[in-house]
């Protein structure tokens, strides 16, 4: 499976819906897993639909919503023969109804109260909500000036070298003035607004947290918005962006607009971009 699938299939996990589905019989519980237990557990399933889903792409799925903090309690087919799991995140018990996994295409279904969007991603990274195509910003990719394979990228919110107070030397600026979601936010669920901003914003679809954070405010703050902007400043640290022979780092600093032309609520968080040598 290539990154860029795998960065979607992330980007799933956030799609999740609390819509109470009926299970069929054929279903299993877990409580974690590993790559191993996923491959398992997802051979308890199949046959599955080869049309609608692949087993390399379900493993990847389950694993992604572990990842994140997920416990899997159930993963059943529905009575159309859609897969619907079972989550749970501390007092958050949800789930997400997945009508299509495949390499080139997912396609699911998710609910808050009264709100329901049909979501569809493909394989470019195009997200499709309830038949409108949400357009996105074409993302500079962070990881593409010092690339080697032996070497590891990721996106921490903590500070992995020195203090924040060090990261002076500023290196770019990231921007887009309109992000259009199509519908009013309030129309659009919470979970599912996060994947748009995971989208958008470089680093925020490795940043669950984020995302889902600032997706939330934007609803609370301003539920009519229809579209946003955002800028992200980007500061190496004071000896350069590698600070010593094993870690690169970038400080990222984004503010995020619940409107067009960088007017509206404003939100502003700070995050890392961590470029290690793989041990």
């Amino acid at each position: 499976m290539n990154k860029k699938m795998f960065s979607i299939l992330i980007i799933v996990l956030l799609v999740v819906s609390s819509t109470n589905t009926a299970f069929a019989q054929n279903s299993y519980k877990c409580k974690s897993m590993d790559s191993d237990k996923t491959s398992m557990q997802v051979a308890k399933l199949m046959p599955l639909n080869a049309k609608k889903y692949d087993k390399e792409t379900l493993e990847m799925l389950l694993l992604a919503f572990t990842k994140y903090g997920f416990v899997i309690n159930k993963i059943a087919e529905n009575d159309v023969g859609d897969l619907v799991v079972n989550l749970q995140n501390g007092r958050l018990k949800s789930y997400v109804n997945i009508k299509c996994a495949r390499q080139d295409k997912l396609d699911m279904i998710s609910t808050e109260g009264d709100v329901s969007n049909n979501a569809v991603i493909q394989d470019n990274g195009e997200i499709i909500i309830d038949g409108e195509n949400i357009m996105f910003y074409e993302k500079v990719n962070p990881e593409a000036e010092v690339r080697a394979n032996a070497f590891q990228d990721r996106y921490q919110l903590a500070c992995p070298y020195g203090t924040a107070q060090d990261y002076t030397k500023y290196y770019r600026t990231i921007r887009n003035s309109n992000v259009s979601f199509s519908t009013s936010v309030k129309n659009i669920t919470t979970l599912l607004c996060a994947v748009m901003i995971g989208r958008i914003i470089p680093g925020f679809d490795f940043l669950f947290g984020l995302s889902y954070e600032i997706a939330g405010l934007i609803k609370k703050y301003d539920p009519y918005s229809t579209a946003a902007s955002f800028v992200t400043s980007e500061y190496f640290h004071k000896r350069g962006y590698f600070v010593n022979n094993m870690i690169a780092v970038k400080r990222c600093i984004s503010t995020i607009y619940t409107d067009t032309n960088y007017k509206g609520f404003i939100f502003t968080r700070i995050f890392y971009f961590v470029h290690e040598f793989n041990m």
